[in-house]
């Protein structure tokens, strides 16, 4: 007869790992809210923040949107204290859409950037009492696009498009610095000499930014364009070969 010992430790572990979580409330009903992850490897916690899916400024016009914010232990999964307290205001009448455009933990505070029709928030959450402060915005200009944002360990950052009347169009990239404050970088680009940098200026430009350590649907990592970030730069990445095809002709 088979030793039966070796399975014990692996039965333990699958009936006491699920007792260690907690469970957290958010409101699926009437205004469903939508999580966002932001851990920080430096602190071992994770912060889960919460944002309704639909803001309006006429029902909050008061308070404010409500915002929720729980800190986990990454590990234990252990809650270990939470906001309920956060609100926003929305400036324009009416509902909008929140487009998450990138997100960072680091020792001094949890980041994430929230896209809002014309403006871009960079929100931060304090590592003391998870306050919940606009530490910067970007103000979407006419001729105007903001591309996506990226980050990696400590570096984020948010590439915006504009294109500018009888000149050569422009990146701009904003990097988040210390605090949540946003350095603006201007290259100016000349159009019609490189492929890959022209479709950068098409307005249905939306590669893959891809985070370290995130698993992604197998449907989003076939998107052929993916932007990295990385110390003071960020790559851009063209796969042009077909798919299912045994060859690669990637640029970067």
């Amino acid at each position: 007869m088979k030793p039966v010992f070796p399975v014990l430790p692996l039965l333990l572990l699958l009936v006491v790992s699920p007792a260690l979580a907690q469970e957290i409330p958010v409101d699926f009903t009437k205004n469903p809210d939508k999580p966002v992850a932001i851990s920080c490897a430096a602190t071992g916690r994770t912060l889960f923040f919460f944002y309704p899916e639909q803001l309006s400024s006429d029902v909050f016009a008061g308070a404010g949107n409500p915002w929720n914010a729980v800190e986990l232990d990454s590990r234990s999964l252990e809650v270990m204290r939470s906001n309920t307290n956060a609100s926003l205001r929305v400036g324009s009448p009416g509902g909008q859409k929140a487009r998450v455009v990138c997100r960072i933990g680091r020792p001094d505070g949890y980041y994430v950037a929230i896209q809002f029709d014309k403006v871009c928030r960079i929100i931060r959450f304090s590592p003391e009492d998870l306050a919940m402060t606009v530490a910067d915005s970007i103000v979407i200009g006419k001729r105007e696009r903001l591309i996506q944002g990226v980050s990696s360990d400590s570096n984020a950052y948010i590439i915006c498009t504009k294109k500018i009347k009888r000149a050569d169009p422009e990146l701009i990239a904003y990097e988040l610095g210390d605090g949540g404050r946003l350095l603006k970088h201007r290259i100016p680009v000349r159009t019609g000499r490189n492929l890959y940098l022209d479709q950068l200026f098409n307005k249905k430009f939306q590669p893959l930014a891809v985070d370290p350590d995130m698993e992604l649907d197998p449907r989003l990592a076939a998107n052929p364009v993916k932007m990295f970030a990385g110390d003071r730069k960020v790559r851009f990445t063209f796969d042009d070969a077909g798919v299912g095809s045994i060859y690669t002709q990637t640029a970067a």
